[in-house]
């Protein structure tokens, strides 16, 4: 994959920013590198406040660092004995909540999985018998925003 640089067009509107100086941690977190180059863009929004720090550790800490991410899963249950599709797609569509809605978000692109929801979705279609490990339609590298 080629190396993709930060661009803060992408950050959504509602993403928290930090600007704790005093974190340990601030210099490879996505949302303190976020906020100092988004202080030009905004001047108001949601905030990562300086108590999420405990013991030098904060607990919305996110590495500041492309990520592999995957959107479209039209051969995700190809591997899976027939006879358990419905199960193995319920299950799946569970995960990302009770509607089709969400479900076909994901499934169609028009959502992309974090490399977190990638593992929990793979193993969701394992335990229903895949005798391949499932892939997605498309991977890019990116920084992730979630």
């Amino acid at each position: 994959m080629n190396k993709i640089e930060f661009d803060i067009q992408k950050m959504p509107a509602d993403y928290a920013l930090c600007f704790n100086q005093q974190c340990p941690l601030h210099e490879h977190c996505m949302h303190y590198v976020v906020g100092q180059q988004a202080s030009h863009i905004r001047s108001f929004g949601p905030a990562v406040y300086p108590w999420a720090l405990h013991d030098g550790q904060c607990e919305l800490y996110r590495e500041c660092a492309p990520v592999q991410i995957a959107w479209g899963f039209t051969h995700l249950y190809d591997f899976v004995p027939r006879n358990l599709w419905t199960a193995a797609r319920y299950s799946v569509r569970h995960y990302f909540s009770q509607g089709y809605g969400t479900y076909y978000r994901y499934h169609h692109g028009e959502r992309k999985l974090t490399p977190q929801q990638q593992q929990d979705v793979i193993a969701i279609v394992m335990r229903y018998g895949s005798t391949k490990e499932p892939l997605f339609d498309h991977y890019e590298e990116a920084f992730d925003f979630s």
